[in-house]
């Protein structure tokens, strides 16, 4: 009976402690989408009834009119009430069938890959809407009037302004300032052609005043500029900053030169908006084009990448991006935040570029003149095109803000990031996943150490899996985009779930706050309610009001009995708010004092296995138990010492052998149904099943 105990625990130990890379824990609350107030868009708008997919992939909330978000799908143009989702208008934009026909010829899918799927929507002055489709593989623009959807101009040719292949990245951005002429002109980052060989970030052509702005763009025949590798690169974002545009995407590397293998990293770029071009072909070349690589990734001797992100969202001078980790062994995605200031620092460093050897070296001395400060742009470019075109890669990496991600988990595809305002220190990130989960985040930082960041909920929106392709942030409500329906969640109406938690996820919400005389959670947003104490987010931490809310009668002794040769596992309620370790005590049989049990962290090894084992849940495991092990245990947080479990064991003697023989033949199955459980995991991890991102 020893040994069978010894190996028992120690192979729980180990599954339990070894698997997965979660860093913050279990979340607060696990919410599914029938306790959550959710509204959905079908597709089905006046005389039109979906019955197949449309693709709700694309989701653009307007900024002229507050109650309109636009959707593109396939085929179909939407304006819908934010508020409702009702359909106040819609447009059927089909591909030409001539165009579909050669389309499939050319050995793709009718439907959906040769259809016009929507990816461009920007409001253009004068009440008008700019509109892009992949037209079957043949990308066509739209410019539509903006109340009734009627065709304002002739449509044209979309070639490099929206992707070829309706499942690629694109990025767009119409930007009103700061442009040659002072006019609003729209950037582009996407696929020239149908096999991806010219990936373009492109300014097109246009006119101010009689004079013409010559289009600017990327040398789409130079893989320096960006890698045509492995369907790549896919843009993920850009941005307005200042003088500058910054666009972000992930492309195969041309430096990464190890072992003959390739690589995919993550990148920024940026171009000078007065850029006035160089190079041959009317001086349309970006002469302002850098690029450097974002690490993302876990510090060590052997730092472990993610390397390849999927979305990035600004909030102030802070860029928040999700990357993921391929590999048959360990699929993982992770959150890392940057600086605008950082991202600066590199692009103002030295440049890095290919010598006649083929190798990657440092240019040391800088190419003149420099062009990073973007005045040197209004001048003649053509003396110093020649030499300005060969350097685009910058030889520093830029650093994310805390040196590592702010949250990382392993079996996950993170989509799409979206995030709250900032709230004395505190803010929520939103990330949506390839399973239809939403994962809500809370971030506090401090001025002198890294924040704090806790997996405050999992949002299950949605009755059926299916991934979330797009997701927007407006005011107090997520509007996320699937292949199925458009859905619409408040984020207000989620606090009345925290209540469940005494308080936990509340004050971990910052739309939320909790209310000491109705013992509920309720929105920040809620009148007329009188509270005789309130905490929020601001109170998250400040120890003494946290246990003065949540005080520790909430907490109910749980009855527990355990027969003496066997093991006992004692549980810490998940949902209660912790940062820190686990710590459990054992209450002494002469006194109100305590006596510490002896414990482990959740990286528990095999040379841990002993009397107690805490497991990384925070439970409480003893082995072998005896008589003496009867009594009450307490769990509390290190960071605050508050308690989050009672525990009134009981111990009785058997002297009937077969009891015991019983009880390990349970713990063997119960042993049996977590591994199995864990290896079903273990092989979500390692499947290799093509899946369509966008």
């Amino acid at each position: 009976m020893k040994q069978m105990d010894r190996l028992f625990v120690c192979v729980f130990v180990t599954l339990t402690a070894g698997v997965g890379l979660e860093v913050t824990g279990q979340p607060i609350t696990l919410l599914n989408w029938d306790e959550l107030g959710v509204d959905s868009f079908n597709g089905s708008c006046g005389d039109q009834h979906a019955s197949e997919p449309l693709y709700f992939r694309y989701l653009v909330p307007s900024h002229r009119n507050t109650d309109v978000l636009y959707v593109g799908a396939m085929n179909t143009l939407y304006k819908l009430n934010k508020t409702s989702l009702v359909c106040m208008e819609h447009k059927q934009i089909n591909a030409d069938a001539q165009v579909q026909r050669r389309c499939a010829i050319q050995g793709k899918h009718l439907n959906p890959d040769c259809q016009n799927h929507i990816r461009v929507i920007m409001e253009k002055d004068e009440g008008k809407l700019f509109v892009c489709g992949t037209g079957a593989f043949s990308p066509t623009t739209y410019t539509l009037n903006e109340t009734s959807f009627d065709e304002a101009e002739a449509s044209g040719r979309g070639l490099g302004m929206c992707p070829y292949d309706p499942w690629d990245n694109a990025t767009s951005i119409l930007i009103d300032n700061g442009n040659p002429g002072n006019a609003t002109v729209p950037y582009f980052g996407t696929f020239t052609d149908f096999i991806k060989n010219s990936p373009i970030f492109y300014r097109p052509s246009y006119a101010v005043d009689g004079v013409t702005y010559s289009e600017k763009s990327t040398d789409m025949e130079d893989t320096k500029w960006l890698n045509s590798k492995n369907n790549l690169p896919q843009f993920v974002g850009s941005f307005d900053e200042g003088n500058e545009v910054f666009t972000f995407f992930r492309e195969t590397a041309l430096e990464y030169t190890e072992n003959n293998q390739k690589k995919n990293y993550a990148r920024v770029a940026k171009v000078c908006k007065n850029d006035l071009g160089g190079g041959y072909m009317s001086k349309k070349k970006w002469l302002s084009f850098q690029k450097a690589r974002l690490n993302c990734s876990l510090p060590g001797r052997d730092p472990f990448y993610f390397d390849e992100i999927y979305d990035i969202y600004k909030s102030g001078d802070l860029y928040f991006g999700v990357f993921y980790k391929h590999g048959g062994d360990l699929n993982a995605s992770a959150i890392c935040v940057y600086t605008k200031a950082e991202i600066e620092v590199s692009f103002r460093g030295k440049f890095k570029y290919k010598d006649s050897r083929g190798v990657w070296i440092t240019l040391q001395n800088d190419p003149s003149p420099r062009l990073d400060n973007c005045t040197a742009h209004d001048t003649n470019p053509e003396i110093f095109g020649s030499q300005v075109l060969a350097y685009q890669l910058m030889d520093k990496n830029v650093p994310s803000k805390y040196e590592t991600p702010i949250y990382y988990k392993r079996g996950v595809q993170f989509n799409k990031i979206t995030v709250g305002p900032e709230i004395h220190g505190s803010r929520n990130i939103y990330v949506a996943t390839d399973k239809g989960e939403v994962y809500d985040i809370f971030m506090k930082t401090f001025d002198d150490k890294k924040p704090m960041v806790v997996v405050n909920s999992i949002y299950k929106p949605f009755e059926k899996t299916t991934p979330i392709w797009d997701m927007k942030l407006e005011g107090d409500t997520l509007y996320m985009g699937t292949d199925h329906a458009v859905t619409r969640l408040s984020l207000d109406g989620v606090c009345e779930n925290f209540s469940k938690d005494k308080g936990d996820g509340c004050i971990c919400n910052t739309r939320c706050l909790w209310c000491d005389t109705k013992r509920k959670c309720i929105p920040t947003s809620a009148k007329n309610v009188t509270c005789g104490l309130k905490l929020d987010s601001r109170n998250v931490t400040d120890p003494e009001r946290v246990i003065e809310i949540l005080s520790e009668k909430d907490v109910v002794t749980s009855p527990l009995s355990a027969l003496a040769g066997s093991y006992t596992r004692l549980l810490v309620e998940t949902r209660r708010f912790r940062v820190s370790k686990v710590i459990w005590s054992k209450a002494m049989d002469t006194s109100s004092d305590s006596n510490r049990v002896k414990r482990s962290s959740s990286s528990v090894t095999l040379q841990d296995c002993d009397k107690f084992i805490t497991s990384d849940t925070g439970d409480l495991i003893i082995r072998n138990v005896t008589l003496s092990e009867s009594g009450i245990y307490e769990a509390r947080s290190s960071d605050d010492n508050r308690l989050l479990s009672r525990c009134n064991l009981t111990v009785s003697s058997s002297d009937v052998k077969e009891d015991l023989v019983e009880v390990w033949k349970q713990a063997f199955n119960d042993w049996s149904s977590a591994f199995n459980k864990w290896q079903g995991c273990a092989e979500g991890y390692l499947d290799s099943c093509p899946k369509k991102r966008p």
